[in-house]
């Protein structure tokens, strides 16, 4: 009984040996069920972590959008810097805008060869111009004859009227109240820092004179040093600067190497009525028009003296050019022509040049008939 009870335990142990084994198998398997859970845990973790990755990479999708938000961020910032670089777009328009409003440099502008010395008077009288006239210009041709504009601004015919076998002039407005007078767009006005165009009273006479042009290469000084004066601050500064002027009146009243330049404010002159009619004002009112010689410059200087500074001058100068000029559009061409005589020619006072003819610049051409 002993043996028998013996065996069956023996049995028993064997039986329950091997569930066991099999338990530890299972176990084993569940194991790697659970490393594949893991893995797919890992999968997932992978896949979360793609799936992370992707969100990250939605995310930096995301961020890429926002990355690519920063990508367009950077693309922002790209657009940023394109945002930026518009920006500087906009600042180079910014600076092209600034350009616009100063003047462009030309220091290489060419200095006349050779040349006769000479000097600058200025002058702004509203008469027909001389060279409007017929027997100042070529008779045959009229080719070399100046517009000429009535009361108004406005371009006009030079005559009354004209046939095969005469023709009937129309007065100057300095003169005769239904004449013509010199249009407003004949104001001096500058090309870049260095150099400028304007109109003239030049020295010589004759039908072959009108619509010569002439380069002056301003020297630094003035006219009035040959009276032992100190040149003026304006006169000063024009040394290296040049202007070319055509040739819109002649003789007369220009002595040697004189050009009496075309500028408003610089002096009615002997013939001041023209300008009461065409600007409508008091010629007779100094303080409103300037001194019949010399202007809103000579004004100035009879109220500041002559110890006034370059600055004091161009403030006068300037407050005399928008009180006459700068209260009506009609007078707009004139208030730019006077201003240039402030900013660019720097109130400069009888300024002394070499001067040469040279060939006329089209914009001149253009204005002149």
């Amino acid at each position: 009984m002993h043996n028998v009870l013996s065996y069956f335990f023996l049995v028993l142990l064997l039986a329950f040996s091997a569930a066991c084994e099999s338990d530890s198998r299972g176990s084993t398997t569940d194991g790697d069920s659970d490393t594949d859970s893991d893995s797919d845990a890992d999968s997932d973790s992978d896949s979360d972590s793609d799936s992370d990755s992707d969100s990250d990479s939605d995310s930096d999708t995301d961020s890429d959008s926002d990355s690519d938000t920063d990508s367009d961020a950077d693309t922002d910032s790209d657009s940023d810097s394109d945002s930026d670089s518009d920006s500087d777009s906009d600042s180079d328009s910014d600076t092209d805008s600034d350009v616009d409003t100063e003047l462009p440099t030309c220091d290489n502008w060419p200095s006349v060869t050779g040349g006769t010395h000479g000097w600058a008077s200025r002058y702004w009288d509203c008469c027909k111009p001389h060279c409007a006239w017929i027997e100042n210009v070529d008779p045959q041709t009229e080719e070399n004859m100046a517009k000429v504009c009535d009361v108004n601004d406005a371009e006009t015919i030079p005559w009354i009227s004209k046939d095969q076998w005469s023709t009937q002039w129309k007065p100057s407005g300095c003169n005769d109240a239904t004449g013509v007078y010199t249009c407003t767009d004949m104001t001096p006005f500058a090309v870049c820092d260095k150099v400028s165009y304007g109109f003239a009273a030049v020295p010589l006479s004759g039908p072959q004179a009108c619509q010569k042009c002439f380069q002056l290469d301003f020297d630094g000084s003035n006219n009035n040093v040959q009276y032992g004066a100190t040149p003026d601050a304006g006169s000063v500064s024009l040394a290296g600067k040049h202007m070319i002027v055509m040739a819109s009146n002649t003789g007369g009243d220009v002595g040697t190497g004189q050009f009496d330049i075309m500028i408003p404010g610089g002096g009615l002159g002997a013939f001041k009525d023209g300008c009461g009619r065409q600007w409508g004002v008091d010629v007779n009112n100094t303080a409103l028009v300037g001194e019949a010689y010399g202007g809103f410059r000579t004004s100035c200087m009879n109220s500041l003296g002559y110890q006034a500074t370059l600055d004091q001058m161009k403030t006068c100068v300037r407050d005399k050019c928008n009180a006459l000029f700068g209260t009506d559009d009609k007078f707009a061409k004139l208030l730019r022509g006077c201003l240039w005589y402030v900013d660019w020619y720097n109130t400069a006072d009888n300024p002394t040049f070499t001067y040469a003819e040279v060939d006329c610049p089209p914009e001149l051409q253009d204005l002149y008939n």
